[in-house]
């Protein structure tokens, strides 16, 4: 696979399926917007929400569209945590940590899906990262 890509991306239905294209093909898409006064700004407003609606649609896309993030990692944890995968959602946390340690929502996921001493360090590092917010995490 391709190392990168560059959308011009206007929020539109032609963008989007340039967008998708790419994203289909290339390791990592960055997208890019002008606003030069168009006819059709509507489609600048939307691009955000665009984006949000493609990658939910295809998760595995969201991993390149904002490669620096731990959320798509997160998300794709939970989606895989739904679906009782608990090894593949304990990788996608741990690699969301990787991207941010500081993310608390990852901390309390891996706490779900580890026992014993990692999840006693998990809930720690969640406690640490946000003491006022209780963790729960089921099973009695």
């Amino acid at each position: 696979m391709t190392a990168s890509a560059l959308v011009l991306f206007s929020g539109g239905q032609d963008s989007t399926v340039c967008l998708a294209w790419a994203l289909d093909r290339y390791a990592r898409v960055e997208t890019v917007g002008f606003d030069y006064g168009q006819r059709h700004a509507v489609e600048l407003q939307a691009r955000q929400a665009v984006r949000g609606k493609l990658v939910a649609a295809f998760p595995r896309w969201a991993k390149r569209l904002v490669p620096w993030s731990p959320e798509p990692w997160r998300l794709h944890g939970e989606a895989l945590l739904s679906q009782g995968d608990l090894d593949g959602a304990r990788r996608d946390f741990q690699s969301a940590l990787r991207k941010d340690s500081s993310d608390w929502d990852s901390w309390v996921d891996l706490a779900l899906v580890t026992r014993g001493g990692a999840q006693r360090r998990a809930v720690e590092q969640a406690h640490r990262l946000n003491p006022l917010e209780p963790i729960h995490l089921g099973g009695g």
